[in-house]
């Protein structure tokens, strides 16, 4: 939370003193590109649902952003964490469709007919497990894959000192190579692809710590937009 505040503070700073600059044009496109989301998936903008899914995404985020520090797990690894954000989504969407429909909200839950009741609220409790469920095996899954390509790489980054050795003298061989005769030069081009070693670690970092935490934050956000639109529009539809 104290992240998130710091976060929006620095945001609101560079779109006041910098608002043609590209971080402004990045923070700008990224909202106007939400804001059209939430359009289509409420059928009009809300500002309270816009805020609450959003906000709560971000926040799942930075749960997962918390990785990159070292010796620091993922809060979203935690099942209550995962089961907190889904019941706060959850009692979310219920107000939003008291708000629109009052009590005759409850009618829902008694078609076709009453005895469906118990069914409507295994489904609604479902929900809330799928949500939590997918947030949590999404994380805990990039962290254990996280932990096993660490463990292979551990007795590979053994010999590095060995490794940095044998590259260099294959970088200085190759150029001297070249140097000798032109025609070896289209070999210059693979000796980059010996380095990705190095990159590997942190490239699977940025896709199982980053990327998955975003898309999957961003599906928390728009779970949340679609019920809330199902609950809000549903007795529209059937008018």
């Amino acid at each position: 939370m104290i992240a998130l505040f710091f976060a929006s503070k620095i945001a609101t700073y560079i779109l006041r003193t910098y608002p043609l600059g590209m971080v402004s044009f990045v923070i700008k496109s990224t909202t106007r590109a939400l804001i059209g989301i939430t359009k289509e998936t409420l059928g009009t903008f809300d500002a309270s649902c816009f805020t609450f899914a959003i906000g709560m995404s971000l926040f799942a985020f930075f749960c997962t952003l918390v990785s990159l520090i070292p010796f620091v797990e993922e809060a979203t690894r935690d099942v209550n964490t995962t089961f907190a954000l889904s019941i706060a989504s959850f009692l979310f969407v219920q107000t939003q469709a008291f708000k629109a429909h009052g009590l005759s909200h409850l009618k829902e839950y008694t078609q076709p007919f009453i005895f469906m009741m118990p069914m409507h609220i295994v489904g609604d409790l479902a929900k809330i497990t799928s949500m939590s469920f997918r947030l949590f095996g999404n994380i805990l899954a990039g962290s254990v894959i996280l932990q096993l390509t660490f463990f292979a790489l551990a007795n590979m980054f053994r010999y590095v000192n060995y490794y940095l050795l044998g590259v260099s003298i294959l970088f200085i061989a190759l150029h001297a190579l070249i140097k000798i005769n032109s025609k070896y030069a289209h070999l210059s081009k693979y000796l980059p692809y010996s380095y990705m070693i190095f990159f590997l670690p942190a490239g699977i970092q940025l896709f199982f710590g980053l990327f998955e935490g975003l898309i999957q934050s961003f599906i928390i956000a728009l779970l949340t937009l679609t019920y809330t639109g199902l609950a809000t529009n549903s007795h529209e539809t059937k008018s």
